[in-house]
């Protein structure tokens, strides 16, 4: 940093710019489609040059998952903590709510995650962030000593939810039934995996869920 340098303002201005970014490509995708919007029309929007988008995010694809970081960074307080299985529940209809408003980013964001030519730490990255809603429970879990292996059930949890948002999402669930065979299919794999109270537990909301008419969230 060089003497006197106002890196105060700087870095507000950074930040600044990043944020206009972000915005501009989710509304570019929104309204373009994965496909159909190039980091020309997203530097158009956010008035920036297509050299420092790359310089910034690296690729088209690392902006999109950055821009998903930061909408749901932005929609914070409508996700509850999700420390217990009711709570994960909730935060699973708050995805979907969240999402429904921005189906064109949320289904390229599926689509990068398990498309065969992404790399590896771009997967990885899209793995972390899914993975972070599960690891308050998951460690809530692994002092009861409920006999599992939190890391594969971990890695289990974000394939069935991303798997199940890329159905709904490429019009293969209608939105009344996304979030109860997302939750179905997610204690599912609880109860596959656990034992003891824990296992009871999620069976028997598994059960709940299960019949339930009309179900769309527990609280």
């Amino acid at each position: 940093m060089a003497k006197g340098r106002p890196s105060s303002y700087a870095s507000v201005a950074m930040r600044a710019r990043r944020k206009r970014i972000l915005a501009a490509a989710r509304c570019a995708i929104e309204d373009l489609g994965w496909h159909g919007c190039g980091m020309r029309e997203i530097g158009i929007r956010a008035d920036v040059a297509t050299r420092t988008m790359y310089k910034i995010f690296g690729s088209r694809e690392q902006l999109l998952v950055s821009a998903i970081e930061d909408l749901r960074d932005e929609a914070e307080h409508l996700f509850p903590s999700p420390t217990t299985l009711h709570a994960n529940l909730a935060r699973i209809s708050a995805t979907v709510d969240l999402f429904a408003g921005h189906r064109n980013c949320a289904r390229a964001l599926v689509d990068i995650y398990f498309g065969s030519t992404t790399p590896a730490e771009l997967r990885q990255r899209i793995d972390q962030q899914a993975r972070s809603c599960n690891q308050a429970w998951l460690r809530q879990l692994q002092r009861l000593r409920a006999g599992i292996a939190i890391a594969d059930l971990a890695d289990d949890l974000v394939r069935v939810e991303l798997a199940s948002l890329g159905g709904w999402l490429h019009g293969r669930m209608a939105d009344d039934e996304i979030v109860r065979r997302m939750s179905q299919a997610w204690l599912g794999l609880v109860v596959s995996a656990t034992r003891g109270d824990a296992h009871r537990s999620a069976d028997a909301l598994l059960r709940r869920v299960q019949t339930a008419a009309g179900w769309v969230g527990l609280q």
